[in-house]
This record gives structure tokens, C-alpha cells and sequence, in this order.
């Protein structure tokens, strides 16, 4: 049988499962160093946010996950050392999270030694859907399209004042879909959406670039914007939204390029940003306006009794919410 325990009982061994975890679930197209560093920083906190697995008192195994929002925890990584590796003692591993810590809203997926069968069965099993995730870079040589204005609306830039206008929209774009979920702050959507607001433009994921963001307007009201923060490594636009109201009138089209030729004439060449796998119409416009994928898709899985919501039938009946992720891989 074996246990939780605190990090602080053995960092050293911490901090070596976890960069094992890293390495174990990282992308060919992903960068180790990037992604230890993540997780380092992550352990690096007071009290740190996980806890090791040990079996007669040895660490053989870990959990990582962010600070328990309002639905439950988001576990980062889920690790079991060579030797321990099975479905009985992961499964033993989240239950004893569950009950110890919390419930458990987000799991990693690529369990270290289990087949992808093998991890479909425990995952289900334990009440857990699939979901996915990317990033996607605009290439440094790659050509900004022109700026064409939306057919609704007129063009600026966003700024900090913005804030109560962003929220309202947030709102209205996202409503119940998946990417909520992934940010949540408060399970009423009117507060949710200030909070998710308040943290973008309040310098959470990073300082707000308000030169390097845009807004669509009419009559005063915010129908679309595409919303920049400076990462320590770079640029992010963290969100992408449009009133479902004015889909189709060219609107995240016009906000992501006008943010785009903002960021190139800041110096900037390679802006990144994250999505949902199954976010079929935001994928599409970032790939006519010339992201590529640059990291992921990672592998993830989300418990449907907290989150009800499928990826894909959220966007198929409502897509107008396109949500970059401003939190760190692995985070």
C-alpha cells in the first residue's frame, strides 16, 4: 500500500521524479529545459504544490498540481517510477488524492508505463474524459496578412479602462463552454467572467500589453478583442473572443491581425498561443492567418461529473469563445 506524503520530506527526491515526469511526457517537438524549468519553479513554491507517493516510507512516485480552485484540483503530473508502474497503483495513487486533498478536476494523460488502452481504462473508470491542448507560433519569417476592417464595428486598441466592457464580452463568448472550465475562478458565469478579466489585465499571467491588444466596438459595446500579456520568454495572446451575435462579420480575424502587426512593430516575430484540440473554428483561423503548431498536443483528461461539458459539442454548438491558455505547460 502506498502513501502521500509531503514534498518537504524529501525534496531531493521531488525534484528528480519530477523532472523524470517532464521528461517522460515531453513532445519531440517539446523542449525538456523548458518544461523542467516550469515544473521547477512550480516545486519552488511555499508550500510547494503536490505531494511525493512512497511505498515503506520511499518516494517512488509523484503529484503535482496547481492551488485547488473552485472546482478541485488540476493535476500537472501524475509519475510512477520504473518497477511501480501499473493501473492498480496509479489508480491508487488518484484515489488517495482525491480523498486526501481534494477532487480532482484535471489529470495528465501519457501515464509513464501504461499503454494507451491500459490508461483509457483507468481514466474512464474513474469517471474522466480526453481532452487536448496546443500551442501555436507565428513564424519570425512569417508575413502578417493585411489588415481588413471588420464588416461591424470599428478597430483600437484595448486598454486597462476596458476591463468592465472585456468582462461583459468574456461573458457572452465563452458562456458554458469547455475553455471556461479550464480557467475557472467562480461558478457564477457574470463573476467568473470579472475574475478571468481582472486576472488577464491585472498582470496574473504576465503584464498586460495594451498597445499589443485590440478591441471591436459598436455603439460603445465590446464585440471582439484579442488580449496580449508579455510572458518571461514571450509574447502570449491569451485570449481571442467574439460575441457569437457578430460570428461571421470578420471580427477574430481583424483583432488577431491588428495584434499581430502591433506585436511585429513592437520587434516581436514570433508570438505564441494556446488551444483546445477540438476548437475546430479558432484552429482554423489561426492557421489562415499563419500559426503553426509549435508544442503538444498534449494528452489530458477532465472529470465530466465537475465539468459536464464535451470539448467538441461545446464548440460545434457554440464557437465563438477561442481561449489561448496563459498558464505554463505543465504548470
Amino acid at each position: 500500500m502506498g502513501a502521500l506524503a509531503p514534498l518537504a520530506d524529501d525534496p531531493a527526491a521531488g525534484r528528480r521524479l519530477a523532472r523524470d515526469a517532464v521528461l517522460a511526457r515531453a513532445l519531440p517537438s517539446e523542449d525538456p529545459q523548458e518544461l523542467t524549468r516550469n515544473v521547477e519553479e512550480a516545486l519552488a513554491s511555499d508550500p510547494p504544490p503536490g505531494r511525493l507517493w512512497t511505498v515503506d516510507g520511499r518516494a517512488v512516485g509523484i503529484g503535482v498540481w496547481q492551488p485547488a480552485g473552485t472546482l478541485g484540483l488540476g493535476v500537472g503530473l501524475l509519475y510512477l517510477e520504473p518497477g511501480r508502474r501499473s493501473v492498480p497503483e496509479y489508480r491508487e495513487m488518484v484515489v488517495g488524492i482525491r480523498d486526501r486533498v481534494g477532487p480532482i478536476v484535471f489529470l495528465p494523460g501519457g501515464l509513464a508505463g501504461l499503454s494507451r488502452d491500459e490508461e483509457a481504462g483507468l481514466m474512464t473508470g474513474l469517471g474522466f474524459a480526453p481532452f487536448g491542448r496546443m500551442e501555436m507560433r507565428f513564424p519570425a519569417d512569417g508575413e502578417v496578412p493585411a489588415l481588413v476592417a471588420p464588416k461591424t464595428g470599428g478597430l483600437r486598441s484595448a486598454r486597462p479602462e476596458d476591463e468592465p466592457a472585456l468582462a461583459r464580452l468574456h461573458g457572452v463568448a465563452y458562456g458554458s463552454q469547455f475553455d471556461r472550465f479550464l480557467f475557472l475562478c467562480d461558478p457564477e458565469p457574470d463573476r467568473d467572467a470579472v475574475l478571468q478579466m481582472r486576472d488577464i489585465l491585472g498582470g496574473t499571467y504576465g503584464p498586460f500589453l495594451p498597445d499589443d491588444s485590440t478591441l471591436v466596438e459598436v455603439d460603445g459595446v465590446a464585440i471582439g478583442a484579442c488580449l496580449t500579456v508579455q510572458r518571461p520568454t514571450n509574447r502570449l495572446i491569451a485570449d481571442v473572443m467574439v460575441d457569437p451575435k457578430y460570428q461571421g462579420h470578420g471580427i477574430g480575424r481583424a483583432v488577431l491581425v491588428g495584434a499581430l502587426r502591433a506585436i511585429r512593430d513592437h520587434g516581436v516575430r514570433d508570438p505564441v498561443l494556446n488551444v483546445t484540440l477540438g476548437n475546430t473554428p479558432a484552429v482554423r483561423l489561426y492557421e489562415s492567418v499563419g500559426f503553426r503548431r509549435s508544442l503538444g498536443p498534449s494528452s489530458e483528461w477532465y472529470n465530466t461529473a465537475i465539468v459536464p461539458i464535451a470539448p467538441g459539442d461545446g464548440y460545434a454548438l457554440a464557437p465563438a469563445g477561442i481561449r489561448s491558455s496563459p498558464t505554463p505547460s505543465g504548470a
